[in-house]
């Protein structure tokens, strides 16, 4: 239900898989990273844990152990302890944060910052792989640059988060937003992106919805 979301329509005609599919995929494909992301996967905990041992317990002969990757929001309270320990190695969460509370809150609901970044410090704490999926739209990426720049300062350093991905996001029938892709101002924003504090993996995506 994010503001900005223009998925959410397309994604409520879809159904979820069923956990024996998420294991015949597996069994099917061997990949080297399978990601799970919805919606929010952590409601189905249960099939979650039990997913995460199966890969564990069954990997493919001479190939990496499977890697799996969780999109999450980071609100629904689930304890990342329950992987046990030898199997964290295989994990990782990548939580929504959008930056502060002030620019976060006002996208995604009051109070979702504070949810988040303490499951932020549980999954470090638990020595899982831990990232930040930072989305910034339109006219905040133009007018938050210093902010983000400390964000990110303050998530590596003090949280000791493993990565971030940022998203720039241009969306052609909102107000303002195609102009912005266009302007040397966005050019600036992005050259001030590319100079921010390096974490572990860094992405900028730029995304207009006029282009296929």
């Amino acid at each position: 239900n994010c503001s900005y979301c223009f998925k959410k329509e397309e994604m409520k005609a879809l159904n979820e898989l069923p956990l024996e599919d998420w294991k015949e995929i597996y069994d099917r494909y061997h990949p080297q990273m399978i990601q799970l992301f919805g919606g929010e996967p952590t409601l189905r905990w249960k099939d979650t844990l039990e997913f995460i041992e199966y890969v564990y317990r069954h990997p493919k002969e001479g190939l990496e152990p499977t890697r799996i990757a969780f999109a999450t929001n980071g609100t629904t309270g689930v304890d990342y302890t329950d992987i046990p320990g030898e199997q964290r190695n295989n994990v990782e969460f990548c939580f929504s944060l959008d930056g502060f509370p002030m620019t976060h809150d006002k996208t995604r609901g009051k109070g979702n910052y504070e949810k988040t970044k303490k499951a932020i410090r549980q999954c470090v704490a638990a020595g899982i792989c831990t990232g930040i999926n930072c989305t910034l739209w339109g006219r905040e990426l133009l007018e938050n640059t210093e902010s983000l720049s400390q964000f990110i300062e303050y998530f590596h350093r003090e949280i000791g988060i493993d990565f971030m991905r940022l998203n720039a996001v241009f969306f052609p029938n909102v107000e303002y937003s195609r102009a912005l892709t266009r302007t040397p101002e966005t050019k600036e924003a992005l050259r001030a992106l590319s100079q921010l504090p390096a974490v572990k993996k860094y992405h900028v995506d730029v995304m207009d919805r006029s282009l296929s």
